[in-house]
C-alpha cells in the first residue's frame, strides 16, 4: 500500500511538472519589446513614405498623421518613458 501511494504521488508530480514545462511561455525582455515596437513604427513609416513617393504633399500629410498616431500610442504605452517616446517621435520625424 505504501508503495502504491508513493508511485501515485510521484506520477502526479511528474505529470504536473511536464504540464508546467509544456505550457511555459517565453517572456521577452523589456528591451526586446521596446526594440520591436520601435522597429515596427519605423517599418510602417517607411511603407507610408514609399507608397506616396509620387505625391510629396500627400506623403507629408500621411507622415504627419502617422507620427501623431505614434505619439498618442507611445504616450499610453507603459514600456516607454516620456523621454523615450519623444526620442522615437523625433527620430520618426527625421526619417
Amino acid at each position: 500500500m505504501n508503495t502504491t501511494i508513493i508511485i501515485s504521488i510521484s506520477l502526479t508530480i511528474l505529470i504536473i511538472l511536464i504540464f508546467l514545462k509544456l505550457n511555459k511561455k517565453e517572456h521577452k525582455s523589456l528591451l526586446t519589446k521596446k526594440s520591436e515596437i520601435r522597429e515596427e513604427y519605423f517599418n510602417q513609416l517607411r511603407e507610408i513614405l514609399k507608397k506616396y513617393t509620387d505625391n510629396p504633399e500627400e506623403q507629408l500629410e500621411q507622415k504627419k498623421n502617422f507620427i501623431k498616431k505614434c505619439n498618442d500610442e507611445l504616450s499610453r504605452n507603459i514600456f516607454f518613458s516620456d523621454v523615450e517616446s519623444h526620442k522615437i517621435v523625433s527620430d520618426l520625424a527625421k526619417l
